[in-house]
């Protein structure tokens, strides 16, 4: 039964990858960067792909975080390993295949069901705490003129980030209250498998420490590639920052869009009006998305050669 298991994660895996590969080429070719494709924009959006590649073993320390202070301890290259293995999943129809892949594999490893769905929950909603958090406060402290857009909404983005901290600080009372509910009558243990572990309040901040950081790397990318393309952009670190991390949000946000494909590069382009010349502006997010894209697939590749050595190390 193993070896079956194993054959049909191995062919589901090429059949991602073959997946992935077409869609990356088709993605790349709709943006036809290769007229703007200079050396230095070339050199940038690598090293925009591997700062956005740091995201997956940072987000596995978080998950570790999480885990340790529900009591399960695992080693945060094996998260990010699960976590890097089902990312390109993202890429296909529904925008919910990676969740789907990352459940099945984390639940095949061995991690309880309640630790994994209390930690992805909590994942999930310190994720986007640390989006609108850093957008709205590198929104503020960006010293240059911004778009319009984020002036207008700029007090509502510091009220829903703020909101939303109040929100994580309670998360502990909700998961006490649904584990009491489901496992009092009318439910009487019936529904055993929604039971979610909590953590602790201790792991919330470094968790959202974590997935701010993720924001600071990636917006760091961003920022060499506008560098690379047009050196009279005026949009400075803390607004390119401030602006992925809002179209991620969005992009995350929206159901159907394959890894926010569209949607994000659509916010971007909002909040980027006036920065910069329309079409230096364009090369930088098409140059973003290709960087992005790179990145996920790099990340693949790395998870699985480590699954693959620590699983014929392990047989040895």
């Amino acid at each position: 039964m193993k070896r079956l298991f194993f054959w049909l994660g191995a062919v589901l895996t090429i059949a991602l990858a073959v997946y992935f590969v077409r869609f990356a080429v088709n993605a790349i070719e709709q943006y036809r960067l290769g007229p703007f494709m200079t050396p230095d924009l070339m050199l940038a959006t690598i090293a925009a792909a591997l700062l956005y590649a740091l995201c997956i073993p940072i987000s596995g320390w978080a998950w570790h975080v999480l885990l340790r202070a529900m009591g399960i301890h695992w080693r945060p290259g094996s998260l990010a390993a699960i976590m890097g293995v089902t990312q390109l999943a993202k890429y296909m129809p529904g925008n919910v295949g990676q969740h789907i892949s990352r459940t099945a594999l984390a639940l095949a490893k061995g991690i309880p069901v309640g630790a994994y769905a209390g930690s992805v929950l909590i994942e999930t909603v310190l994720a986007m705490i640390a989006g609108l958090f850093v957008g709205a406060v590198f929104s503020l402290i960006s010293p240059v003129p911004v778009s319009s857009l984020i002036v207008e909404y700029r007090f509502a983005l510091s009220l829903m980030a703020g909101a939303l901290m109040l929100f994580a600080l309670v998360l502990p009372c909700f998961f006490r209250a649904f584990k009491k509910l489901v496992r009092d009558k009318p439910f009487g243990g019936k529904w055993q498998l929604l039971e979610m572990t909590s953590p602790c309040y201790g792991a919330f901040g470094p968790a959202l420490a974590g997935y701010c950081v993720n924001f600071l790397v990636i917006g760091l990318g961003l920022w060499l590639i506008s560098v690379a393309v047009d050196a009279h952009i005026t949009a400075d670190y803390f607004y390119l920052t401030a602006v992925f991390a809002l179209s991620w949000l969005m992009g995350y946000l929206t159901p159907g869009a394959p890894a926010g494909l569209g949607v994000r590069e659509g916010v971007m382009a909002l909040m980027l009006s006036g920065v910069g010349q329309n079409d230096a502006v364009l090369i930088v997010i098409a140059a973003m998305r290709v960087a992005t894209i790179a990145g996920d697939g790099l990340v693949f590749i790395v998870a699985a050669l480590y699954m693959r050595l620590k699983t014929l190390v392990s047989n040895s």
